[in-house]
């Protein structure tokens, strides 16, 4: 009977030395790594990375044409664009039809796009 208690004396304290072991190390890790670890916490909620996609900057060059980016579905106007590679489509008035171009939307780069209104044809200067 004296065997059982003291088992369960060594088991109860294990435990309690588990917990402060478990707390110690959350002590040392927020104390000692709370810079660390916040940057890991701030960059692992990486849900928001669509929030901090690369993006490339469309903008364009010719007053009175509409044009597109058009890449899996997705389709995108002048300004921010996720970086990717696109085809190009401009609107003279009859509707979006492609250029026969592909353009590649690159971080940080700002890509304009001129078009020909007498011919009907828009290239990028990428």
């Amino acid at each position: 009977a004296a065997g059982e208690p003291a088992g369960g004396a060594s088991a109860a304290a294990e435990p309690a030395g588990g917990a402060s072991a478990a707390a110690e190390p959350a002590g040392g890790t927020s104390a000692a790594g709370e810079p660390d670890g916040g940057a890991s916490a701030a960059a692992e909620p990486a849900p928001g990375e669509p929030e901090v996609l690369p993006l490339g900057e469309l903008r364009l060059g010719t007053d009175g044409v509409r044009i597109e980016l058009h890449a899996g579905g997705a389709r995108h106007g002048p300004g921010p664009v996720p970086v990717g590679r696109y085809e190009l489509f401009a609107d003279f008035g009859f509707g979006l039809r492609s250029q026969g171009h592909l353009v590649d939307m690159v971080e940080g780069r700002v890509t304009t796009v001129r078009c020909n209104t007498l011919r009907h044809q828009c290239d990028a200067d990428n």
